[in-house]
């Protein structure tokens, strides 16, 4: 499954959009591997196919990132 975030138009925009969604992440769960997945309603379209929603996954509860992609929930 290919996720593009449709929003932003260069990697500064889209830096930011994660930037944004990290501000106001909330407590993440963390997964059998160690890493932890944070799932963060941005409150509009941020996706090609509606997703409104990041999901972020870092390196246990560090800052750490290890990828981040837009989800519908």
């Amino acid at each position: 499954m290919s996720h593009i975030i449709d929003k932003p138009t260069d990697k500064s925009e889209l830096i930011g959009l994660i930037d944004e969604a990290w501000i106001i992440k909330g407590s993440g769960t963390l997964q059998s591997n160690g890493n932890v997945i944070f799932e963060v309603d941005m409150g509009r379209t941020i996706g090609t196919n509606g997703e409104d929603t990041i999901i972020i996954i870092t390196k246990g509860f560090s800052n750490e990132i290890v990828t981040a992609y837009p989800k519908t929930i």
